[in-house]
């Protein structure tokens, strides 16, 4: 059973603080929430993202529900430039920002549900948020990834990518 607070590793002084754990936010989506020290690379992240779709098309894709339990993926044969801002947002929600160190998995879980569900991003097949922390220090990366496109083994095959 995943803690309840964040696990704490020190890689280096400019890099992660906190730790990748594996977050179920629906039974279709896993999710690895990261914090990082210093300002956000926007543009770094987002040139990242879109090698790792260009690479993986099906990743910008969306999940067709036909009923409860059928559906299908539609995804672009060939990713653009522009198809990056479908996957990829910096927020400045403030409901985001309540997430801080020590806050309970099951808030957390909570706060990226909701917002999830009310930007209608839960269709996604692959969706990336980042948020500028409380503190000022450093900047939250939520990634991700439908069960319909992989699975958390590959999830973090897709994060490896992104370093």
């Amino acid at each position: 059973m995943p803690s309840t607070d964040y696990p704490t590793k020190q890689r280096d002084e400019k890099t992660i603080d906190l730790m990748i754990f594996d977050m179920f936010i629906s039974p279709m989506h896993t999710g690895v929430l990261l914090k990082f020290k210093g300002d956000l690379p926007k543009e770094y992240l987002k040139d990242r993202i879109l090698s790792i779709m260009k690479a993986n098309p099906i990743l910008g894709g969306v999940v067709v529900m036909e009923g409860i339990t059928k559906g299908h993926i539609k995804y672009l044969s060939e990713v653009e430039d522009a198809d990056v801002d479908k996957v990829f947002e910096v927020s400045d929600d403030p409901t985001l920002k309540e997430i801080v160190p020590k806050t309970p998995l099951k808030h957390v879980k909570e706060v990226l549900t909701t917002y999830m569900k009310h930007n209608n991003n839960m269709a996604r097949t692959l969706r990336v948020i980042a948020w500028e922390t409380t503190d000022k220090e450093g900047y939250h990366v939520y990634f991700t990834m439908s069960h319909a496109v992989g699975d958390g083994a590959t999830l973090y095959t897709y994060l490896n990518m992104l370093s």
